[in-house]
């Protein structure tokens, strides 16, 4: 059962790194052939709100099996603390921390004339 806890910790790492690794890669390649800069950022908006979606049951199944394989072990059991610190860090962090994906109806569209402020006109 530890050994299960184990691959669950290294797939959800996996797939968050690699997940993330593809959101940037995909990035450029969307604003570059998408040529209406509002219809890229809604794309791109839309599957960062879904990768969102797989990081937060990543980081729930993470800590589970970071504290079931503590529970089990009894401690660190000669594990090196710094792979559960990096763990426990990662799946406790906020998900969140970019700018959010939700878009406030007032400041769609950085060129659009109903823009709420000044400073995201000039952008």
């Amino acid at each position: 059962m530890i050994q299960i806890a184990g691959l669950v910790i290294r797939f959800c790492l996996a797939l968050w790194v690699g997940g993330t690794l593809l959101v940037v890669l995909a990035a450029p390649v969307l604003f570059a052939r998408i040529s209406s800069r509002d219809v890229a950022g809604d794309v791109f908006g839309e599957i960062l709100r879904r990768f969102e979606v797989v990081k937060q049951v990543l980081s729930l199944l993470l800590v589970l099996a970071v504290f079931f394989q503590l529970e089990r072990t009894g401690g660190f059991a000669g594990q090196s603390i710094s792979r559960w610190f990096f763990g426990l860090a990662w799946a406790t962090s906020a998900t969140r921390s970019g700018p959010s994906t939700r878009h406030h109806p007032t400041t769609r569209g950085a060129n659009d004339s109903t823009c709420c402020t000044a400073a995201r006109r000039a952008y």
